[in-house]
């Protein structure tokens, strides 16, 4: 009964931060569900490895305002006892570091870090499913280097740009440093296959950013207040064969009045050839999103139980793509996964 009551009164106080209206300004990678401590702070005990997860995301850089994103993050699972079965569980912990690198010059930057925490209860004995509540507490900054940017005050006639003149508005930037915190909730659901062969896994969730209201001015003494982003995301996968399988994947945002929708689905074959080493032994996939009036991504992955791999396109489908050199991005992914034992987190009795 205890978790029945906690499950309500968390949902209820997230209901209330859902805004009325909601076209999101934080950092945004096409393969969200490969960069879990950006999404989700309650995905910190997803895996019931320790994983290392990275991205990389190029976006535009054949125009003059390119976007360049890097995220690493680390999660830690959390264990009752010494065994390591998923329904033993309790939680994980993950941390996580991004940079943003945007303008003609690379003049705009935006750091990020944090710490997440998360705690499973489960739903039923066999562990079948379970909900999980992650709590996420950090920094940012943005800083802008104006050593390369130009003035409409240092435009002189038959001259050009002489940067030597001082413009008052360059003494008002500073860099802004705050703190950020954000939660989550989880909701998981692996049936057993005996019951439903055709479902292997469903979840949903949901994580707000910006609980505090962060000033990220670089003004000096004015106030820009962060919005708060809200993030719904939700993935399924349907047995096709012994060998093979689809995903379906939904990621919507919400912040102020903007908001952002992805869908799309993948293909996965498991590649498990005779005589192969491990490492080659996985799970193929491909696939395509579709970000409502923006683009469509391409993906290709290959997954193992000791890595993953993948690599994405987005295809613009907005204005953008009548720009003459184009206007796409391309992202890539990469996983490092340690089991509990290898570790010394733990082992089964």
């Amino acid at each position: 009964m205890k978790k029945i009551y906690l499950l309500i009164i968390f949902c209820g106080f997230m209901g209330m931060l859902i805004p009325r209206k909601a076209h999101a300004q934080d950092p945004v990678f096409s393969q969200w569900f490969n960069a879990p401590m950006l999404l989700n702070p309650a995905l910190a005990s997803q895996s019931t490895d320790m994983e290392f997860t990275s991205s990389f995301r190029s976006q535009w850089s054949n125009i003059d305002l390119p976007y360049a994103t890097t995220q690493a993050s680390l999660t830690y699972p959390i264990f009752k006892g010494r065994r390591t079965r998923r329904r033993d569980q309790v939680g994980g912990v993950g941390i996580n570091f991004y940079n943003d690198i945007s303008g003609m010059n690379n003049n705009f930057r935006v750091l990020g870090g944090s710490l997440n925490f998360a705690y499973n209860v489960l739903l039923d004995n066999q562990g079948y499913s379970r909900i999980t509540f992650g709590l996420k507490t950090g920094f940012g900054q943005k800083r802008i280097d104006t050593g390369n940017l130009q003035w409409g005050e240092q435009y002189q006639p038959f001259v050009g740009f002489d940067q030597s003149i001082v413009v008052n508005d360059v003494l008002n930037i500073e860099n802004r440093t705050f703190f950020d915190a954000g939660a989550g909730v989880f909701y998981e659901f692996k049936p057993n296959p005996r019951i439903a062969p055709v479902l292997r896994y469903a979840n949903a969730g949901y994580s707000v950013d910006h609980l505090n209201h962060p000033n990220e001015s670089v003004i000096a003494g004015q106030v820009n207040r962060l919005p708060l982003v809200h993030r719904f995301h939700g993935e399924s996968e349907f047995v096709i064969d012994r060998n093979s399988s689809v995903s379906a994947k939904a990621l919507v945002l919400f912040q102020r009045s903007m908001s952002q929708f992805n869908i799309g689905a993948h293909y996965n074959y498991r590649v498990d050839g005779r005589g192969m080493p491990d490492y080659f032994k996985g799970r193929a996939s491909a696939g395509v999103w579709y970000r409502v009036q923006d683009s469509f991504i391409f993906l290709t992955q290959f997954e193992t139980d000791m890595y993953r791999i993948g690599i994405s396109y987005d295809a613009n489908a907005s204005s953008l793509r009548f720009n003459n050199r184009g206007a796409s991005s391309i992202e890539f992914s990469i996983a490092l996964k340690f089991s509990p034992a290898s570790v010394g987190l733990a082992r089964n009795r």
